[in-house]
């Protein structure tokens, strides 16, 4: 299922059912504002549900544009045996773009929230008692991204015990990128030997991304770990703060 939405400048889009996705990725690829009413949006066999971007021609979200989700819960708990990454919500090829999250609740085995490299200069709101977990609850690679975390709950765990594997709540790639967490809950379950930080910025090797400048900033934040001596890790150039106090 495709939104259709080339023909519209917004869509609003009202959830009257819980909705299974066993077919196709839901692409969204004009701005959108989903209503879901308190229903539940899942797949039991799909690594995305959310993605705002395909490989159809002619369909690109225009800069500026807004994309917003309210009152949703994104379940993607599907586990792939090809050993894939499943992410709730991924979001690829948008720029200066606004994204909300109101009382949502996001959840995969993977990126949950996933900000692909070519979201420059997006931002991104998770608020008003929402939720995201999974691998990693906040995932990101884009530069000059801010994403801001307010009144709400991210948590994390890592069942893998390759030190390779180690991750946290949230992550951080994108050079010159912000995440401001306030009056929220952030938790790190480590299941295995891999450590689970509850946040992290770091290079991503694989694809050659290194963060400079970037920045996580939580204020007024409680934080839930089984290790409690790996909460935060980082790079040089880069910058962890916590109530005023620079980590």
């Amino acid at each position: 299922m495709v939104l259709l939405l080339k023909e519209l400048k917004t869509a609003n889009i009202e959830l009257t059912k819980d909705i299974e996705v066993t077919e196709h990725i839901l692409y969204i690829l004009k701005p959108v504002i989903i209503y879901g009413n308190g229903f539940t949006v899942s797949s039991p066999n799909k690594t995305r549900i959310f993605q705002s971007y395909s490989d159809l021609p002619g369909w690109n979200i225009p800069e500026k544009s807004t994309i917003a989700f309210y009152d949703l819960t994104i379940d993607a708990q599907f586990i792939p045996s090809n050993g894939k990454d499943v992410r709730a919500v991924c979001l690829k090829n948008i720029k200066d773009c606004t994204i909300i999250f109101d009382n949502c609740n996001l959840s995969s085995i993977g990126y949950t929230l996933n900000v692909r490299d070519d979201c420059a200069n997006t931002e991104i709101y998770i608020k008003n008692g929402s939720s995201a977990s999974g691998w990693a609850a906040i995932n990101c690679l884009s530069e000059n991204c801010e994403i801001t975390v307010m009144d709400s709950n991210l948590y994390s765990y890592n069942t893998l015990d390759d030190p390779s594997n180690s991750f946290a709540t949230i992550v951080l790639y994108g050079p010159n990128s912000t995440i401001n967490v306030t009056n929220s809950i952030i938790s790190a379950e480590q299941k295995g030997a891999a450590i689970q930080n509850i946040a992290g910025i770091w290079e991503y090797k694989d694809a050659g991304i290194t963060p400079i400048n970037s920045t996580i900033n939580f204020t007024n934040c409680k934080f839930n770990s089984n290790n409690p001596e790996n909460l935060f890790k980082f790079d040089s150039g880069n910058t962890i703060i916590v109530d005023g106090e620079v980590k």
